[in-house]
């Protein structure tokens, strides 16, 4: 009975934790990026400083959106129009990889 209840308890924290991941998942989501407060020339050069520091510090290796939204929180919209700035200023380069579209330092 011990062990059985140790396996309930070790599944429901396992099941909080998703349920924690899936709620910050949803928030990030639902920002408006319709209001010109969260999305305007600043927030995405700001943006772009993020992405190209986080790029920098990955040795090397080809970085994907989903994972940069996923790390530095940033919502879709946000970190595309980023790396659209940083691709027009050339600082990026972008190679497909195994089928998936990867980010490097130009």
């Amino acid at each position: 009975m011990v062990l059985f209840t140790q396996v309930l308890r070790s599944r429901e924290l396992q099941m909080n934790q998703q349920v924690n991941i899936i709620e910050k998942r949803i928030e990030r989501s639902c920002i408006d990026m319709s209001s010109g407060s969260e999305f305007n020339s600043a927030s995405i050069g700001a943006a772009a400083g993020e992405i190209w520091n986080f790029i920098e510090q990955s040795e090397g290796k080809g970085v994907s959106v989903n994972r940069l939204c996923e790390e530095l929180t940033l919502p879709k919209k946000l970190v595309l129009a980023a790396l659209g700035w940083l691709a027009r200023e050339g600082k990026i380069d972008f190679r497909e990889e195994k089928k998936k579209n990867l980010i490097y330092l130009a």
